[in-house]
């Protein structure tokens, strides 16, 4: 509450707006407690545990802009975790500031802004989505968006955070932490698209940078940046980005080597010329690293990445996936290969580790081995929904110049199904394989709902678990955390995104059976509008005005967009294209639920004692074998209400509990007891309206940091904070990080300094 301009908060005053921060002022703890192992995002040690965790408080609070006085939450997410770093605390934040804190008291030390700050000529910084990596003197970063300053004029935007989103490339800086001074710049990629999407990691001298790119997106709605001056009503020139794996020199940001997830058109003449002919003009291209950081496996020398985002695959990979679904045989072959290749080894012998989970030697950047969740799958934004999330009619931020490029940009047969790995592998060692063997397994997840464990040494599949329905935003996204043995992580169950809760259920096959595909996805019949309990046929294309003009593709459907004039029955727009996101719902039954999880009729239902939800959900898996120990659904901050929640972030676990938060727009986090599941500790952010009430608000995407008796938790998503609800309001950003604690085991003796 407030009283008199100062904010009451744990019956302790603040100051208002000082910095932006708002602090709760307490007395520290020993500053020896370091942060979770971000090889496993796994804390050991420390007072909180299973039987405490319930005991977490609020000691203080900052918060990085100011809340608006409306629903519409401010943009200043922390979708990333901080790092601590003895007395000291680092993170990012959408507003586009790198800042660091006393994590005992939460004051401000410094605070840089990407910008005015810490760019310079041909290395300008918006903003940065990583966790910091700290090694030594030095806080390490990499750009998550850029600028192009003409693109900004045109489009009448101003640089900052938010907009024009295009810029010098995938840049690493190296900053002092105790001055907040740049000591050296790296481009790990020079195209305008390309960022660092995931966190970085390190061992040694070398950082390992994840290098992705924003072409995906700009395939959809972005002129011609390359060329001057731009011409608004031009298409981009989809696609040219790669993504990559660099490492780099911590010392001197020296790139050591770089390895290429694509090979796009073979600049490097990697390939003999018989192989570099089958790339055709077109190339292959996109095949971004993002989620959190790879793994670092120092035994084996090796470092463990998973990709996705193909934007365009050569015309020899259509030709051989368009085999395989006409005949119906996945080994499926076409004639005129050169000698050894096939279509089940192309990707291998292209190099192009599309859709893969692969390791790479850390001395020299050579692929060690690779494993394809997908043969094929190339997509981009020109192919799909106007709207990402099916949340929001309004071109985001993140598409300045709303011009259709899906005739240019979306040009391959088949499509989709945009079915990557949304998250890098974790490494979990010494389990039990089965037949009294032990050994480590790489652990990771698919969008399209299944989770693969491979032998670290070859790649060989051990097991393969499907634990989601999947969907074009997840299945599986972001973070995965292992300890003792388990496997623990969200998924979103995306075929639900942007749906009502009055929209009537179908199952899977029933709408298959409607739409009239056939189990490989392809359309064999006219489409139908679903939003009542029968389903009606849809209008004649000449009948129909389409949201942009040219071939709508979605999930190699081919001839006819599913439109659903108005979706949910609430007054939609005239014309919402949906994506297979609001397709089939899928009613998925819980495996083990915890004991405190029942139906609410809403988003979890009861059939016949078996508990089924469409939320997401977080789960818990054996390492050793795939099986599924427990699932809950991601229900908390919104049970008993419209909508549904994800389970869309980054997990932290160690001493029996798991932390994850919800994109639910209630700012939930909570914490699970790791044997069961069961729910050990909730909160829920709340931003502060003009006439001084409160109101729940924001998804979680980071997971938290956990030090001694501390836990630093963020608030707010990173490109899911651009785009608002059905309702046109912004309930997904934020701009609050939160420092929990177990007082009782604070250290009286210490004090402030």
């Amino acid at each position: 509450m407030t009283r008199g301009g100062t904010l009451m908060f744990n019956f302790r005053p603040i100051k208002r707006w000082q910095g932006f921060a708002l602090l709760l002022l307490a007395v520290p703890v020993p500053a020896f407690a370091q942060g979770i192992d971000f090889n496993t995002r796994s804390f050991q040690g420390g007072p909180i545990n299973e039987a405490t965790v319930g005991q977490l408080t609020v000691r203080w609070v900052y918060q990085t802009v100011p809340d608006t006085g409306t629903a519409n939450a401010a943009q200043g997410s922390i979708s990333s975790t901080p790092a601590v770093d003895g007395r000291f605390l680092y993170f990012n934040d959408m507003s586009g500031f790198l800042t660091k804190l006393d994590r005992f008291t939460g004051k401000l030390v410094w605070r840089k802004n990407y910008v005015s700050d810490l760019s310079a000529p041909g290395f300008v910084v918006k903003s940065s989505r990583n966790t910091p990596y700290v090694k030594g003197d030095l806080v390490i970063v990499g750009s998550n968006m850029g600028l192009i300053d003409r693109l900004c004029r045109m489009t009448g935007g101003t640089p900052s955070a938010l907009g024009c989103a295009s810029g010098d490339g995938a840049i690493v800086l190296a900053i002092n932490k105790n001055t907040g001074q740049v000591v050296w710049r790296a481009k790990a990629e020079t195209h305008p698209s390309a960022k660092v999407t995931g966190s970085i990691s390190g061992q040694g001298d070398l950082i390992f940078v994840p290098v992705g790119n924003w072409e995906e997106d700009w395939a959809r709605a972005y002129p011609n940046i390359f060329v001057e001056p731009i011409d608004p009503a031009s298409h981009y020139p989809c696609c040219s980005a790669r993504g990559s794996l660099v490492a780099i020199d911590v010392k001197t940001g020296q790139i050591r080597w770089k390895r290429h997830t694509n090979i796009g058109n073979d600049p490097d003449h990697e390939l003999p010329q018989e192989l570099r002919a089958l790339l055709g003009p077109k190339g292959s291209f996109g095949t971004s690293t993002y989620g959190h950081n790879p793994t670092v496996d120092v035994a084996r020398r090796q470092v463990y990445v998973a990709t996705a985002q193909t934007t365009t695959a050569p015309q020899v990979a259509q030709d051989c996936e368009q085999a395989r679904r006409t005949s119906g045989n996945p080994n499926a072959n076409i004639p005129g290969l050169p000698a050894g290749v096939t279509c089940n080894n192309l990707n291998e012998k292209l190099k192009i580790y599309a859709n893969a989970m692969f390791a790479v030697d850390m001395d020299t950047g050579r692929v060690n081995w690779a494993f394809y969740a997908h043969k094929y799958d190339a997509w981009n934004h020109a192919c799909g929904a106007p709207d990402l999330y099916g949340w929001s009619t309004v071109v985001p931020a993140l598409f300045p110049v709303p011009i259709s490029n899906a005739t240019a940009n979306c040009t391959q047969t088949p499509i989709g199904p945009d079915m990557g790995f949304g998250q890098q592998p974790k490494l979990v060692r010494n389990v039990k394989l089965g037949h009294g063997k032990r050994g480590d397994v790489v652990v990771g997840g698919n969008k399209d709902g299944r989770l693969f464990g491979l032998d670290p040494a070859t790649g060989r599949k051990i097991w393969e678990t499907n634990v989601d329905p999947g969907g074009v935003y997840g299945g599986l996204q972001f973070g995965l955390a292992t300890d003792d043995g388990k496997v623990f992580f969200g998924t979103t169950n995306s075929r639900n995104n942007g749906r009502d809760s009055r929209t009537p259920y179908v199952p899977v096959t029933r709408f298959l059976d409607i739409n009239g595909f056939t189990a490989l996805g392809l359309k064999t019949g006219p489409f139908v509008k679903r939003d009542a309990a029968l389903p009606s046929e849809y209008p004649s294309p000449a009948n129909q005005d389409l949201p942009f003009p040219g071939p709508n593709i979605i999930y190699g459907i081919t001839d006819y967009p599913n439109v659903f004039p108005d979706p949910d029955g609430i007054g939609g727009p005239p014309s919402f294209l949906k994506g297979p996101a609001s397709g089939p719902v899928e009613l998925w039954t819980l495996v083990t639920p915890p004991s405190d999880v029942s139906a609410d009729g809403v988003t979890v239902f009861n059939d016949h004692g078996r508990l089924q939800t469409t939320d997401g959900m977080v789960h818990a898996v054996d390492a050793g074998t795939g099986e599924i120990l427990w699932q809950r659904p991601a229900y908390d901050g919104i049970k008993g209400t419209v909508g549904t929640g994800q389970a869309f972030g980054t997990l932290t676990v160690g001493n029996g509990v798991v932390f994850i938060g919800y994109q639910d727009g209630k700012g939930t986090m909570v914490a699970l007891d790791a044997d069961s599941g069961r729910k050990l500790f909730e909160f829920h952010n709340q931003l502060r309206l003009a006439d001084g009430t409160v109101m729940r608000s924001g998804g979680i995407e980071s997971g938290p940091e956990v030090a001694g008796n501390m836990v630093y938790w963020g608030v707010g998503a990173e490109s899911g904070g651009l785009f608002t609800n059905r309702d046109g309001v912004n309930v997904l950003a934020g701009s609050r990080l939160f420092g929990f604690e177990l007082k009782r085991d604070r250290d009286d003796d210490d004090r402030e300094e």
